[in-house]
């Protein structure tokens, strides 16, 4: 999948973008969710198995997009062995729209906090998000 559809925004985008419904920058904290989700399934789970390029290959991974599911891909993706905070900070990542945080809920969550506890994360953390919310 990767070398055929690339890793664009495509793959990323959270089931909204596709409605016509209205977004702000929890758009990108679905994202966050999913990358997440990649680096513990090692892909992104929903789109898991599509594996050439079709001509109707951007309808079928929209539609997978529009029906992804956060509870059946945390279920598939994360095990027991995964730590409560970052279940529950990824659950919340793939939330429907109006349930998900934004970055400053996120920042309140237990794995942020258990993140920037370690001194030498601290100040990028924080100069990241910051950064990236002024940017949206």
């Amino acid at each position: 999948m990767a070398s055929s559809l690339g890793r664009g925004t495509l793959l990323y985008l959270p089931p909204e973008r596709f409605g016509g419904e209205p977004y702000d920058e929890r758009t990108d904290v679905w994202s966050l969710g999913i990358t997440l989700v990649e680096i513990v399934y090692g892909d992104i789970y929903h789109l898991h198995n599509i594996k050439k390029v079709q001509k109707d290959s951007f309808v079928e991974v929209m539609n997978r997009i529009k029906t992804a599911n956060g509870d059946e891909i945390m279920s598939r993706c994360f095990s027991e062995s995964y730590s409560a905070d970052l279940c529950d900070f990824v659950k919340s990542c793939l939330n429907k729209l109006n349930s998900r945080p934004k970055y400053q809920k996120l920042m309140e969550t237990g794995l942020y906090k258990s993140f920037v506890a370690k001194d030498y994360n601290i100040n990028a953390m924080e100069m990241f998000m910051n950064l990236y919310s002024v940017i949206r």
